[in-house]
This record gives C-alpha cells, sequence and structure tokens, in this order.
C-alpha cells in the first residue's frame, strides 16, 4: 500500500482527524472550557489535541517501509519470542484495564 507523497497523506490525515477524532474530543472539550470558563480554552484543547496526533501521524508515515525509513530492520533483530510475548502482554494489559471498573 502506497501511503502517497507527503502532502496526500497530511491531506487524508487531516480529513481523518477532523472526521473521526474531532467529535469524541467534543465532550473533553466542553468539560475543559466549563472547568476553566474561558472560551478560549476550546481551540486551546483541541488544537493542541489535534497537534498530538499530527505528531503520530508524521511518525507513521517516516516509519512507513517504502519511504526507507522502516522499522523492519529493528524488529528483525528482536528474539522470536519477543514478538509472541509483546502482543500477549498487551492483550493482557487492555483486558484488564476493560475489565478493571466491574
Amino acid at each position: 500500500m502506497d501511503l502517497g507523497g507527503p502532502a496526500v497523506f497530511a491531506g487524508t490525515w487531516l480529513t481523518m482527524m477532523a472526521a473521526m477524532m474531532l467529535p469524541g474530543a467534543v465532550p473533553a472539550v466542553a468539560r475543559a472550557v466549563s472547568a476553566t470558563g474561558r472560551a478560549l480554552t476550546a481551540p486551546l484543547f483541541a488544537g493542541s489535541y489535534l497537534a498530538v496526533w499530527a505528531v503520530f501521524g508524521l511518525v507513521v508515515y517516516a516509519a512507513y517501509e517504502p519511504h526507507g525509513a522502516g522499522l523492519t530492520g529493528a524488529v528483525k533483530l528482536l528474539p522470536p519470542r519477543l514478538l509472541v510475548d509483546i502482543p500477549v502482554a498487551l492483550a493482557i494489559v487492555t483486558l484488564g484495564v476493560v475489565l478493571l471498573p466491574f
């Protein structure tokens, strides 16, 4: 799969963030505004939220293997058993976090 050039990827990533991530952040933004009582909190909160995800998108784009900066070489250096243990550990932690409130 080709991610396109940096401009295409950034445009696609920005569209995805606006469509999928901002609606989920609205309750947190509303809480932050009500907690501070200042309207300026909303764009600062939303902007910093989007900035963090934009940086994450840039890291993913840079690490994507066809661009030559892939992480494949680093992953090949890991012992095979560790490649099995990491997903299992993540699954256990995820289940713990999900089940902890109950």
